[in-house]
């Protein structure tokens, strides 16, 4: 029984959602990342009323990798996810019942990149930063945590 980061006010039983594992996130990614925290701070989008879920943080060497994963959740709430990317989304299909993404180019052969897709009342929304892993292995990754 943990208190949701974003919303202290409210007791949120998350004993359902768990982050994935680093070597699960490594792998689907061709990247090394640590162990998941759970993030804390401001930046994230406040869960709707009667959702329930986890954000998990993995850092790398001088990359980043953010994976929130929300039940009991409408699908329409994608909106609030993807307007927080810092560039035009695309469309995407065969991730969920819907999915949007985003890539950023870097220099040196890495990007950020992001994906938030719906599948029934379940939300999983990732985001790369810095990363050399590409737009379908994220989907990819997406696809394994419904």
């Amino acid at each position: 029984h943990t208190r949701y980061w974003r919303d202290w006010s409210s007791d949120v039983c998350s004993s359902d959602l768990s982050c994935p594992t680093a070597e699960t996130v490594g792998t689907a990614l061709g990247i090394t990342v640590s162990k998941p925290v759970g993030v804390a701070g401001a930046g994230g989008t406040p869960f709707p009323a009667g959702a329930t879920g986890v954000a998990c943080e993995y850092p790398g060497i001088g990359l980043n990798v953010i994976i929130e994963l929300i039940s009991n959740i409408n699908p329409s709430s994608i909106d609030q996810f993807s307007s927080k990317f810092p560039v035009p989304y695309a469309s995407v299909s065969g991730v969920g019942d819907q999915a949007r993404s985003f890539l950023q180019p870097l220099n040196g052969g890495k990007d950020n990149e992001g994906l938030v897709a719906t599948k029934g009342s379940k939300l999983v929304s990732i985001a790369a930063t810095a990363t050399p892993a590409s737009l379908a292995q994220v989907e990819a990754l997406v696809n394994q945590l419904w």
